[in-house]
C-alpha cells in the first residue's frame, strides 16, 4: 500500500504562490472581480464563489438581465444557478421560435 503523506517535494512543473484570504489579488472578467487563490508561471486558480451578473440577448432583440452562482464547470461549459427564474413565457417563446425555424426540433 502506497503512503500518501506529503514528503515536501514539489510535484508540479511550476512553483505556485498561494495567497492568504486577506491578500488575494483580483482577476477581472467583463467587470466582475474574482479572488485569485494561487498563481504560477503557467496558470491561475481563482474563486467562483461570487454572484455572476450577465445579460442574455435573444434573437428577437429582447434582453434579460440575470444573476446567479456558478455551480459547475466542465470542459468549456459553465452551469449557473439563477437567483431569479427566467419567465416561463420567455422559455415558451424560445421553444416556439426553434420549432418553427427547425422542422422536427424538440
Amino acid at each position: 500500500m502506497k503512503d500518501n503523506t506529503y514528503d515536501g517535494t514539489q510535484k508540479r512543473d511550476h512553483f505556485r504562490v498561494t495567497y492568504p484570504y486577506t491578500e488575494r489579488p483580483k482577476l477581472t472578467i467583463t467587470g466582475e472581480g474574482f479572488d485569485i487563490i494561487d498563481i504560477s508561471e503557467k496558470g491561475i486558480k481563482f474563486s467562483l464563489d461570487t454572484t455572476l451578473r450577465a445579460t442574455i440577448s435573444f434573437h428577437d432583440g429582447e434582453s434579460l438581465h440575470v444573476e446567479g452562482k456558478i455551480i459547475r464547470i466542465r470542459n468549456n461549459e459553465i452551469v449557473v444557478h439563477l437567483s431569479k427564474d427566467i419567465p416561463p413565457e420567455r422559455i415558451s417563446t424560445e421553444q416556439r421560435y426553434l420549432m418553427n425555424k427547425y422542422v422536427g426540433y424538440r
